[in-house]
């Protein structure tokens, strides 16, 4: 993605020697063994795709050194460490953004605005299902940190539940049902629509394209920004991000 938009990744910092070795030979990038001196690299921002458990000390260097950043999700392991970051962003008037890459589609924007300004009625009850055969694909590696809890925090693959493993393909259904009327989310990896319908009709009053379901897209606005010398305008802004979190921690009984 970053060479796609004409940006470089020039240096790679990773606990974990062998890993460190083989980006930085893979993206030919200068490897860093420490977070301090960051903002002496002359790096236009920082990218933190380490393990859950570490995010909170990676987002801070690269904040404390005036870096951007695009964090993986979640944002931390924790509600508390996330509000400490959504408040050094805060402090620091730094953009922090976090990987939720479905707010990326302009479909989804799109019906959040719609369901917002009342389009549904009051909302009364929502589902949602994201699901994925990466397991077994094999393009998720669940012998890594990703399996393991104490790295990943949330559960057993990253907060992915476990009948991920059993669809055959990336899919993400959402269903939302209000006074008025109802939404409808169906999208795989091959695109999808949303679409509103009203109470009692079986025909969508208003519908939209999905695009392909890539999670690479979650950070190609923020790898645009870098690249064109602007201020990334995040996604996800710091307080949902930290929002995220207390609702994870709420059903992990935290």
């Amino acid at each position: 993605m970053a060479r796609d938009l004409g940006a470089a990744i020039t240096h790679v910092f990773d606990r974990d020697d062998d890993r460190r070795r083989h980006w930085c030979g893979h993206l030919d990038a200068t490897p860093l063994e420490r977070l301090d001196g960051l903002e002496t690299l002359g790096a236009a921002g920082a990218l933190v795709c380490s393990e859950t458990a570490q995010h909170e000390a990676d987002v801070t260097a690269a904040l404390e050194a005036g870096l951007p950043v695009f964090c993986e999700k979640p944002l931390a392991a924790d509600t508390t460490a996330a509000q400490r970051l959504a408040r050094l962003a805060r402090q620091t008037a730094i953009a922090l953004d976090t990987g939720l890459f479905l707010r990326s589609q302009p479909a989804l924007q799109a019906l959040r605005g719609k369901v917002q300004a009342g389009a549904l009625g009051p909302v009364h009850e929502a589902s949602v299902r994201f699901a994925h055969d990466g397991g077994f694909a094999d393009w998720l590696d669940v012998t890594g940190w990703m399996s393991d809890p104490e790295r990943a925090v949330y559960g057993g693959a990253h907060a992915v539940a476990a009948g991920s493993w059993t669809d055959p393909h990336l899919r993400f259904e959402l269903e939302i049902i209000g006074a008025k009327g109802w939404a409808s989310v169906r999208a795989t990896a091959d695109g999808g629509a949303a679409a509103l319908y009203r109470r009692g009709e079986t025909e969508p009053h208003w519908a939209a394209h999905l695009a392909p379901l890539d999670a690479g897209e979650g950070s190609r606005g923020f790898l645009a920004a870098i690249r064109d010398g602007r201020t990334p305008q995040p996604l996800c802004p710091p307080d949902e991000a930290a929002d995220l979190n207390r609702i994870l921690d709420w059903c992990y009984g935290r």
